[in-house]
């Protein structure tokens, strides 16, 4: 014969295993959440300073390009634009007229230096009326090197308005030779 089992109890048994099952789920998506929410808010505040030090970083930068901007205006204004697109003018108006040409130049000056004038430098100007001034620096042996040169320059049509510009003997300076600097007029034409 079976036993029955007696209940003893002054209440009747009641099974809270489920309740306290649903209970500890809760409390452990409770958890998750909070430990997914306070990390969230960390990064949060780490992005946030790091965004903030960019930020202040980008504004430094363009303060120092705001001052850089001032300082290229400030250099830019003390350019004069109207001598340079002037100058600009005659040079373009050369080069499409096609009269400058170096192997014209230094062909007539290799023909008409002297031979004991060495050629030291070379510089050019462009006029207003579409002529070149060249600069030249020269050396000689001889003491009438450069009135040679002047003369030997005048006589010919490509150069115009030669003038000498200075002279150094080498007494006074401790150069090998006599060193002066002529101004001369380059025309463009065919020697």
């Amino acid at each position: 014969m079976p036993y029955h089992e007696l209940n003893l109890s002054s209440r009747p048994y009641r099974d809270y295993r489920g309740f306290l099952l649903l209970v500890v789920v809760i409390y452990a998506a409770t958890l998750g959440l909070s430990w997914l929410t306070v990390r969230h808010l960390s990064r949060r505040l780490t992005l946030t300073e790091e965004t903030t030090h960019r930020v202040q970083k980008l504004e430094a930068d363009i303060e120092a390009m705001k001052a850089d901007s001032a300082h290229l205006s400030q250099t830019l204004a003390a350019v004069n634009f109207k001598e340079i697109n002037e100058a600009g003018g005659v040079l373009n108006g050369l080069i499409t007229q096609r009269t400058f040409s170096w192997s014209l130049i230094l062909e007539s000056l290799q023909r008409l230096l002297p031979e004991d004038v060495r050629l030291t430098f070379l510089g050019t100007t462009p006029d207003k009326g579409g002529r070149l001034i060249l600069h030249l620096s020269c050396v000689s042996s001889a003491r009438d090197g450069m009135i040679r040169t002047v003369e030997t320059l005048q006589k010919d049509p490509v150069f115009t308005k030669v003038l000498p510009m200075s002279f150094q003997d080498e007494e006074a300076h401790n150069q090998l030779g006599k060193k002066f600097e002529i101004e001369a007029w380059y025309d463009g034409g065919q020697p």
